[in-house]
């Protein structure tokens, strides 16, 4: 976006700059595309017989060379000025946390720096940007997923302990609840669905807009879906009589895969743009099948690589049916992220026989409770109350 600024600012100047260099690519591209057709010829040539003409063509070419990169340090010199008076004539500047540390942002300072997804940033990240501020504010939720870690060789996944790296939980640990700064106001999601982790999650702390009552998918299902896809149902849960596979480290549920393709595809089939739906799970194996079967047009994610995002519908697969691998997908943070990234309807497939003890089983008599639990069936399913 700055490079793009800059360039609009310097205007023709720049322009004709980008000419002369197009020209000489141009003339560097049919100078070697000429040689390369005469090379057969001129293997059969002495060249000792033929000094001045390869001293010449070489000649040639590397002025043309010369020529260019004086070009184009010029015109990269212009973009650095014109991006360094940009930055110091801005009264907002945006910048990832690793950039504000390099050009054109090194040696710059500000009154206040927001950092926005505190949460996800570790304590070392978020100083590159606090101390180019003289005062800083963490925008973050300590209830959803602390940062990731990348390493050479992929760790088998585990729940995740208390994290002490994260700078927004830092902070909060360090002033308390009491001295934060609660936004509880909620304008994204359905009531249905935002209520369920105001309740669950926030304590109470969160309340919709009145304007979410109408976030609600506009179509109207009919068939064995209908009461799954139902729009006045925001937030339901699918039992999924399956059971998960271990792979690599991980897991996968291959009844569960076919359940969330018969929803994406009913769901396309009601005129639901793919772009508008996310498939997510806890476990990289279940991603991977997941894309397997539904293909492209449809975004599928990991709940951690999905944070931060929002879909009009997210379809949620939780893969764990072991109480070894329950702990780690019904984690509180990580359901809280899947659970609130749908505006207009939330659908969790899980087998209920599972050992939930946590969220899950929470949210597994929210549903009941709302009318909202089914049983899947690729046939039409059945409400269960009981």
């Amino acid at each position: 976006m700055l490079s793009y600024k800059a360039r609009q600012a310097l205007g023709e100047q720049l322009m004709e700059i980008e000419e002369e260099i197009g020209k000489l690519k141009e003339e560097r591209r049919r100078s070697r595309e000429l040689l390369g057709a005469l090379r057969d010829e001129l293997r059969r040539v002495d060249w000792r017989k033929l000094p001045g003409f390869k001293y010449g063509t070489r000649k040639y070419l590397e002025e043309i060379e010369r020529e260019l990169k004086e070009l184009v340090d010029a015109r990269n010199e212009l973009l650095k000025r014109e991006s360094e008076k940009l930055v110091g004539r801005a009264k907002i500047v945006g910048s990832t946390l690793v950039k504000c540390g390099l050009w054109p942002l090194v040696g710059v300072s500000f009154d206040t720096v927001i950092i926005d997804e505190a949460s996800q940033a570790t304590v070392t990240l978020a100083l590159l940007g606090m101390v180019k501020g003289r005062k800083w504010v963490l925008v973050g939720d300590h209830h959803q997923l602390p940062p990731v870690f990348r390493t050479l060789e992929e760790a088998v996944e585990q729940p995740e302990a208390v994290d002490p790296l994260s700078a927004f939980n830092r902070l909060v640990r360090l002033v308390g609840e009491e001295k934060t700064v609660w936004l509880r106001t909620h304008y994204r999601s359905n009531p249905a669905i935002i209520g369920f982790a105001s309740d669950h999650v926030y304590g109470g702390r969160v309340t919709p807009h009145r304007s979410c009552e109408g976030v609600k998918l506009e179509v109207r299902p009919r068939g064995h879906l209908s009461r799954i896809l139902d729009p006045e149902k925001p937030a339901v849960f699918v039992h999924v009589e399956g059971r998960e596979r271990a792979e690599g480290g991980s897991r996968w549920n291959v009844e569960e895969v076919e359940a969330a393709k018969g929803i994406v595809r009913g769901l396309l089939e009601l005129g639901v743009a793919g772009e508008r739906v996310g498939v997510i799970a806890p476990y990289r194996a279940q991603r991977s099948k997941l894309r397997e079967a539904l293909g492209e047009g449809i975004e599928v994610s990991t709940v951690d690589a999905f944070q931060g995002r929002e879909k009009d519908v997210v379809v949620f697969s939780a893969t764990a049916t072991e109480r070894s691998s329950v702990r780690f997908a019904e984690s509180k943070r990580r359901l809280n992220v899947a659970f609130t990234r749908a505006r207009k309807k939330l659908i969790v497939l899980a087998n209920a026989k599972a050992p939930w003890e946590g969220l899950m089983k929470q949210y597994i008599e929210y549903a009941r409770s709302a009318g909202a639990y089914f049983s899947w069936s690729p046939h039409p399913p059945s409400t269960n109350q009981a």
